[in-house]
């Protein structure tokens, strides 16, 4: 018999507990509504991080669980050559996440060798609008320039709407 033991205040499970509980908040709406896109995390027995995509099972207006997918970390830094960017390696391609009117970033994958250090997963930087030179990034007590360009996970009216994902470079 298999099992699966999780806890509801681990943040390594909010990729199955965020959309069941948007649908018990919030019942009424279709599955694809309380879709949530997770942080990269690290599940045991493996060495790469993962994003997940999961959203709840609802019958008869009641969620009974939850499916999704993960997309490793390593296969998504494929799909951003940081060196598209400059002809060097002092660039960088940063897949991040925000609540929205926020300032706080939070890295979910990184590409490009001379930032690897500052880009690891999980590390939260801030991005200041700059009307010179695009955006300023500060992290720690270095600055870079960046550009950025938002993805549209979530439609607006759901239960994950603010919070918004980023590509920077």
């Amino acid at each position: 018999r298999t099992s699966m033991v999780m806890n509801p205040k681990d943040e390594l499970y909010r990729f199955y507990y965020h959309p069941f509980q948007a649908a018990v908040d919030q019942p009424g709406e279709k599955e694809q509504s309380y879709a949530y896109w997770g942080d990269a995390i690290s599940m045991k027995d493996y060495e790469s991080e993962f994003i997940t995509y999961s959203f709840p099972l609802i019958k008869n207006g009641k969620p009974y669980g939850v499916i999704g997918v993960e997309i490793s970390v390593d296969f998504l830094k494929k799909y951003l050559p940081y060196s598209e960017l400059s002809d060097g390696t002092a660039s960088a391609y940063v897949l991040a996440k925000r609540k929205a009117n926020t300032d706080t970033y939070t890295v979910m994958a990184s590409n490009g060798p001379a930032y690897q250090s500052f880009f690891k997963t999980g590390a939260t930087f801030r991005l200041v609008e700059s009307d010179e030179h695009g955006s300023e990034l500060k992290i720690q007590d270095s600055v870079a320039l960046a550009e950025k360009k938002q993805l549209q996970l979530y439609k607006t009216n759901t239960p994950f709407a603010d919070e918004e994902w980023y590509v920077l470079g």
